[in-house]
């Protein structure tokens, strides 16, 4: 591969004009010597069928070769109906032999072009491909090959076996890649990108240049990346695979790393898009990318992203998940410990990263930063980084996990309130967050409202942010679901003193509104053991929650007891949404309420004893939730009943176990508590930070723990294990600090002790 420049394409020049349309490197298969440049063509190729022209972009390819050929209604080639060279500014025209009866195929390999990422000229052999499913009798203008269409050609081969026959197979190929980018056109082999133009245009414009980001990052040429990608996107599943066979770079023994054309392509979008980089020939102030163009491709990539890409995140709070250079991180907020990291690439045997070097830099800030009770994962930011919040602290750290520097240190003074939120066990300016990758924000849990900070400005959008119901406070851990545009935030619910009655928010992200359920009606329609005869039990304070963001189910734990709620979320038309404008000293307020009985339930999960929860966190490909809290030392993992079930009981199965001191030790509030799904192998597994300050970190196979052996066949028995499950397989313990060091950083860390 020859030599790059250390710059990252900002500006993909894709001019939609008649003249010139730029683009990015595709496909390279290998470099040329001079003598064997192809000389462009002046015009058609002679012939007695329709004429067809169009434009190969490629970054101007010049002297590409251009072919069209029949297709049998398998897929195959049949007759080469016609050829040419494209020009100057990568257009060609040509006359085929004959009008074809059904598809075509077009394909360009060869020519040179100028690299939009870097500047330098490349000479290239290229291979990108449009199916087409009929041309016109006497003219076919327009036709372009290009990344997009290749993806889409790969694609409808794999549904030729699914669809009628041929055309209809290239259409839905067709509109599968453009579900997955994002791009709102009829077709991708008419559609010309360019950068400077809004809408669908300008999204295929962003993946093409992202492509090539990309393709730099990984020290690939962008032939590498397309190949690849056309055959991971084959399946219609960008998930690092064919089928289950692993996708290998060409012509190498190297797999592509899962989360290439996810977690890894937003992230080349953020830098391809970012307005301060000019390392292109676009200028050193060109305008900017239309920033709907690149929403919407991110909101195609994260709808069409697996769980384990960490693109989809259900719960908030002290633990995240990163892939990045074809490894899966896991980062705990170890509180007085700092921050610290597993790495579960592979799951089997994990290792500990103690981040020495990130660590002493937040220790050198002023004021350290060295009491971490939150961080949240930046995916798609333009390198791996995690946003950073104390509970004591108006403020918040972005820092690059990679090569473990502090990237922006933001004070929120003056933007969140200078009263910290109280819980019963602790206090918190920010309580927790999550990411938003199709807005490119992280939406923080801020003492008075829903803050979004932008991962590309490294700043809070005050203008967007989403204030708390009026008398309400925010939770100490919150969940949602932002492909669906909501928040879960299941609180306390009482603006006076720590221990006030249970309450709900829903928050509507594209409405900007937090909608509170009252607690009198949270009460009754999350009331334990209630029977058409009974109103039963009220739940009580609601301490914290989680939601399942593919079954649309959030989980409720009330404070120190064994009492779970769930709620079914998926279908809207089930809850009632009332706005009341404001009147007299009384603020706007928004409310809602449950109108189907059947969507929530609540039940406690006493194996025996009094189990006490407080906090959860969820896993959404496998339905797996932990339960753990910060006062005691009871776990419990359950499996989620799926909403669909007409008899939906909430939880389908669980297990518990209460842990000895030597276990599992407190780690208090906010709950220190997160669930992430393993690429290496679709398991689930739970992390809970263990002491306070952090000392150990325990990782939890939840499937495990699940299926382990309980204490009697039936009754609360059934949900107990009957033995422990710290055994090294089930539950690991990783040690933080030496128990020297513990002793001083519990000295030096005194935090809130519990109030009753």
């Amino acid at each position: 591969m020859s030599e790059r420049k250390l710059g990252v394409g900002k500006g993909f020049r894709l001019l939609a004009t008649a003249a010139v349309i730029a683009g990015m490197s595709l496909l390279s298969a290998g470099c040329q010597d001079d003598d064997d440049r192809a000389a462009p063509a002046g015009g058609p190729t002679p012939g007695a069928g329709p004429s067809v022209s169009g434009a190969i972009i490629a970054g101007r390819v010049r002297g590409g070769s251009v072919r069209v050929f029949a297709l049998k209604d398998n897929g195959d080639r049949d007759e080469e109906l016609g050829s040419a060279t494209t020009d100057t500014d990568g257009k060609f025209r040509m006359r085929l032999k004959r009008k074809p009866s059904g598809p075509i195929e077009l394909e360009a390999l060869d020519g040179e072009y100028t690299s939009e990422a870097d500047t330098r000229i490349t000479r290239t052999k290229v291979r990108l491909r449009t199916l087409v499913p009929r041309i016109s009798d006497t003219e076919e203008t327009g036709l372009v090959a290009t990344p997009l269409t290749t993806f889409a050609a790969a694609r409808a081969r794999r549904l030729r076996g699914e669809s009628p026959n041929l055309g209809a197979a290239i259409n839905a190929g067709d509109a599968n890649v453009r579900e997955i980018f994002g791009i709102d056109a009829p077709t991708l082999a008419r559609l010309v990108p360019d950068i400077n133009a809004t809408g669908p245009v300008a999204a295929a414009a962003v993946v093409l240049g992202a492509l090539e980001d990309l393709a730099i990052k990984n020290d690939k040429e962008g032939a590498d990346i397309v190949t690849a990608l056309a055959l991971d996107l084959s399946d219609g599943l960008p998930d690092g695979k064919q089928d289950e066979t692993p996708v290998r770079f060409e012509g190498t023994t190297e797999t592509i790393p899962p989360t290439l054309g996810t977690a890894d392509f937003l992230s080349s979008v953020t830098s391809y898009t970012d307005p301060n980089n000019d390392n292109t020939d676009r200028g050193d102030d060109p305008p900017p990318v239309d920033p709907d163009a690149t929403a919407a491709v991110r909101e195609g990539v994260v709808a069409a992203a697996p769980p384990a890409a960490g693109l989809s995140v259900g719960s908030s709070g002290a633990v995240a998940s990163l892939s990045f250079d074809g490894r899966q991180v896991v980062y705990v907020a170890a509180r007085g410990s700092g921050i610290k990291a597993l790495d579960i690439t592979d799951p089997a045997n994990p290792t500990i990263n103690l981040l020495p070097a990130l660590n002493d830099a937040l220790g050198k800030l002023s004021p350290p930063f060295t009491n971490i009770g939150g961080v949240v994962a930046v995916p798609g930011a333009a390198t791996p980084q995690v946003v950073l919040f104390d509970y004591d602290q108006a403020r918040v750290i972005v820092a690059d996990v990679r090569d473990q520097t502090i990237k922006k240190d933001t004070n929120l003074t003056g933007v969140v309130d200078a009263e910290q939120t109280c819980f019963s066990g602790g206090q918190a300016f920010i309580s927790g967050g999550i990411p938003d990758p199709t807005r490119g924000v992280i939406w923080l849990a801020a003492n008075n409202g829903y803050l979004p900070y932008d991962v590309a400005t490294l700043s809070p959008d005050v203008s967007k942010k989403i204030a708390l119901a009026p008398g309400d406070i925010i939770a100490e851990n919150i969940g949602g679901d932002v492909s669906s545009n909501l928040l879960f935030s299941p609180n306390y619910g009482s603006p006076d003193g720590c221990d006030g009655p249970g309450a709900l928010e829903l928050v509507k992200l594209d409405e900007g509104r937090a909608y509170l359920m009252k607690d009198v009606d949270f009460q009754k329609a999350f009331a334990v053991g209630a029977t058409p005869t009974s109103p039963g039990i009220p739940f009580g304070i609601v301490d914290a929650g989680s939601m399942d963001s593919i079954y649309k189910v959030g989980i409720l734990t009330g404070e120190d007891t064994p009492r779970v709620g769930l709620i079914r979320l998926g279908d809207m038309s089930k809850f009632e949404f009332t706005s009341i404008p404001a009147s007299g000293t009384d603020p706007a307020r928004h409310e809602f309420a449950v109108k189907d009985p059947s969507v929530a339930t609540a039940f406690a999960v006493e194996s025996g004893g009094f189990p006490q929860y407080a906090g959860s966190a969820v896993e959404s490909t496998n339905h797996l939730t932990l339960l753990m809290a910060g006062f005691s030392n009871d776990i419990l993992v359950a499996k989620l009943d799926d909403p669909a079930n007409p008899a939906w009981k909430g939880f389908a199965d669980w297990k518990q176990h209460r842990a000895t001191s030597t276990e599992y030790r407190q780690a208090f509030d906010p709950h220190a508590v997160g669930a992430v799904l393993a690429s290496a192998n679709n398991r689930s597994y739970g992390f809970m930070l263990s002491g306070d300050p952090g000392q150990d970190i325990l990782m939890i196979d939840m499937q495990a723990f699940l299926d382990a052996a309980a204490a009697g066949p039936e009754g609360d028995a059934a949900h107990r294990l009957s033995s422990t499950p710290f055994d090294n397989v089930i539950v690991r313990k990783f040690s933080l600090i030496a128990a020297a060091q513990a002793k001083s950083a519990m000295t030096q860390n005194k935090r809130v002790q519990r109030t009753r």
